[in-house]
Parts: structure tokens; sequence; C-alpha cells
């Protein structure tokens, strides 16, 4: 498209910077990957990270209105947008925490991109009351000394990078096809892990037109019945299990313990990822390949 930007960088930080400078907070990542520059017959070439964004006209209201102006009505499953979720997420936190994008999206990426958490110094220290003495003159008063400034606060202390390791997904329950889809990468490649596994994930995502009309399980209340044949079976609440008499057409969670039964049926029975939760405790919804990734980078910890 000729509105979208390329922009290729050493570091992610570095290049979703530019994309936010060029294009705004609301700037919409078409594609995110990992290419080789330079170098001579393939050797000695230096890996770059290559991001492309478009404007997103789309954007939501910088303020919502009162509550009182909201007409209420049922909400819908919200449909996640990837990578552009991720941004409005980005942009939210800017608002509500008068921070810096690159702040915000520093934290995002992991902690371990932030050099060091600088705390707001403490403020001054009170001056010390004056002793109980007889009144002293107007003219005979002596400027009070100001206090010396307190010192600053020590800097919180910054969480480790993400404890990414095979062992760790496999202590999750991952899928023998998501684990094997990460093998060899550094540990401290946190872009590589993410890249790696949204590419396994993605051929196990349910289109729109797959959602089937049956949707069975304790708690498929929670997931909104579709149109199409099969079953539609919501991993989630007690003898769940029960509810799998055939292999299910699409599979749900509605919490973040059912994320790793969901792939495990989806890579051993064909079934298709439909709807799963962003945060813990959150409201399913439509999940892309990247939504899924940072939920496992979350539930893997921080080293």
């Amino acid at each position: 498209m000729p509105d979208e930007l390329i922009v290729e960088r050493p570091t992610t930080e570095e290049a979703l910077s530019e994309v936010n400078t060029k294009l705004g907070p609301w700037a919409e990542i078409v594609t995110a990957r990992k290419v080789a520059r330079g170098g001579i017959a393939g050797f000695f070439a230096k890996e770059m990270v290559q991001l492309t964004a478009r404007p997103n006209p789309a954007t939501e209201p910088r303020h919502p209105l009162p509550a009182a102006a909201v007409v209420a009505k049922p909400a819908p499953i919200p449909v996640r947008a990837g990578v552009t979720a991720v941004l409005d997420r980005l942009s939210r936190a800017v608002d509500d925490e008068e921070a810096r994008f690159q702040d915000v999206l520093r934290r995002e990426l992991g902690s371990e991109l932030i050099d060091r958490a600088v705390a707001a110094p403490a403020p001054p220290a009170a001056p010390a009351p004056p002793a109980a003495t007889e009144p002293a003159e107007p003219d005979a008063a002596e400027p009070a000394e100001p206090a010396p400034d307190a010192e600053p606060a020590p800097a919180p202390a910054v969480a480790g990078s993400p404890a990414w390791d095979v062992v760790a997904l496999a202590r999750l329950g991952l899928p023998q096809p998501l684990v094997a889809a990460v093998a060899g990468l550094p540990t401290a490649d946190d872009f590589g892990w993410l890249a790696r596994l949204a590419e396994a994930v993605g051929p196990l995502l349910a289109a729109a037109t797959e959602l089937p009309a049956a949707v069975v399980g304790p708690l498929a209340a929670a997931i909104p019945a579709g149109d199409g044949a099969g079953t539609h079976l919501v991993v989630g609440g007690e003898a769940w299990r029960e509810a799998l008499t055939a292999a299910p057409v699409a599979v749900s969670w509605v919490d973040w313990d059912g994320l790793a039964d969901a792939l495990y049926l989806a890579t051993t029975l064909g079934a298709r990822l439909a709807f799963g939760p962003l945060e813990p405790g959150g409201p399913p919804a439509r999940l892309t390949a990247l939504d899924v990734a940072l939920v496992i980078r979350r539930l893997v910890g921080r080293r």
C-alpha cells in the first residue's frame, strides 16, 4: 500500500519508536520480522528488525463519553487486532499515566529494555518547628534557613527479562509442536521467541465462518455461538472434559489455566482456537497469534 512505512532497526525498541515518531502511537503494525542486511555471500550479515506500519484512521476516542451518555446494550465479544491491539493498550496507558510512549512501550516489550527505573525525588523535608520562646519583634526575626532537599528515593527494583526456556514451556503443558518451534533459540532473544510462537499458533486460529452453532462445556454461556456445523468446546469449569465426546471444530478457554489444554486440542484433534482472555480474569476475546504468544510470555514469568 502507498501509505505503508517500512522501518529497519537493530532492535525492536528502536523500530517501534521510529514508527511512533513518524506515524504516531495509533499506527497499525502490518508485519514484523527479522531480516539480514549486509555481509558478503551470506556471511557477516547483520540481523535487523523490520516493521511494516501504516496510519490507523479508525482510532478510539481519547476521552470516553460520560456513563450517563452511553446507552446500555449487551457488550459483544471484542475482536483483538494483533499488534494493533498492543499499540492500543500502549496508547491508553500513555493517556492514563501521563507517561511517555517510549516508557510504556519498553514496559510492554519487557523491562530488560529499560536501562534503569528512576523514582521521583522525595519532597523536601519540612523545616523543624521553632522552639517555644517569647515572640520576637518583627524587625528582630531572622529568616529561616531553607531545609535541604531530601535525598532521592532509591530506584525501584527492575523486574528481570522473560524466563524463556523450553522446559518452562513444557512445565506450562504446551504441546510439543509449540515447544519444538522455539528449540535452539537464545533465551535472551525475546523478539525471536514471540515471533516463533506466533508463527506456530497462526495456523491454529479459527476464522469467524468456522465457528459452530453448538457451544458445549460447563462455561459455554461465556462464548457466543456461530452458525457453522460441528461443536465448539469451551475449556474450563468442572468436568469440562465430559463434553469432549467428539473432535470439536473449535475450542475456546475462559481463563489462562485452560490455554495449554486448548492448544493441545488444537494440535492433536485439529480444533481451531477461537476465544480466550487477554488478561487474567478478563472476558474472552478473539485473539490473534501474537496475542496468544504474549499471554504465554506472561505465563513463563520473569527471571
